[in-house]
């Protein structure tokens, strides 16, 4: 939908330039992560069976890297699920096919490498688990402090336009997919603290939701380069607060 509506893409496009995390957390891996995790979930959204086939092998993919791609599937398979465009039928087709490129994608891995992945995934989340063992966290406080973040990391200009879309722009759905999503994620618990950083492949359709939100009430031009004035004062501020320096010292 958003590839038929240029001022609307050109507006995502900008938007996500100027995203706080993405550019704070240059050059880990978090923030390219984004790009097949869109990949996807686009593949996904678009519900025909040889697509979302290559949306599972996408995932099967970015799996080996990252276990956000298990969040990115469960969005995919939301999306897939309520699509009124396809009968029933059709979105089982759709979900079937998404989760049969997924298992051929890692048994291929699986093979060539001579690697279990469900034995590293397993441990990847046992490791993550001890971490709240040695440094617990208070369930009811990162509730607040998650949503706190994810604000900030997204931009604080960003958020409204963000509500505005979901609110206005029946373009959206993978965008409330992808906030039930993380809702799941942030009520289970699962990750407290550094959702900035950890959720940003979760990131580009709720960026989009702004665009769109935008579109609706026709802010454009001067609107969004307000925004974008905003989020890189913003940028700038995290950037003069938030530095990390990493010391040589003893390092032979």
């Amino acid at each position: 939908a958003l590839g038929r509506v240029p001022a609307e893409a050109w507006s995502a496009a900008v938007l996500w330039g100027v995203v706080p995390s993405v550019l704070l957390f240059q050059p880990t891996a978090d923030p390219a992560f984004a790009l097949p995790a869109t990949l996807a979930l686009a593949l996904a959204a678009w519900g025909r069976p040889w697509s979302c086939l290559a949306a599972g092998l996408v995932m099967g993919v970015g799996m080996q890297f990252s276990l956000v791609f298990l969040a990115v599937g469960l969005v995919a398979g939301l999306v897939m699920a309520v699509d009124e465009r396809n009968l029933l039928g059709r979105r089982v087709l759709a979900v079937g096919a998404t989760g049969l490129g997924f298992v051929v994608m890692t048994l291929g891995v699986w093979v060539v490498s001579g690697m279990n992945p469900f034995r590293v995934w397993w441990s990847n989340q046992h490791n993550h688990a001890r971490f709240y063992e040695h440094y617990p966290r208070s369930w009811g406080a990162w509730q607040v402090a998650n949503v706190a973040e994810v604000a900030v990391g997204l931009g604080l200009a960003l958020v409204p336009w963000i509500v505005m879309g979901l609110v206005r722009s029946p373009r959206c759905r993978l965008a409330l997919a992808t906030l039930g999503v993380l809702a799941i994620l942030q009520l289970s618990g699962r990750s407290l603290s550094e959702v900035a950083r950890l959720w940003i492949p979760l990131f580009p359709p709720l960026v989009v939701a702004a665009a769109h939100g935008m579109s609706a009430v026709g802010a454009r031009g001067w609107a969004l380069a307000g925004v974008v004035a905003l989020m890189g004062v913003e940028l700038i501020a995290l950037q003069w607060t938030v530095q990390v320096v990493y010391s040589l010292a003893g390092v032979e």
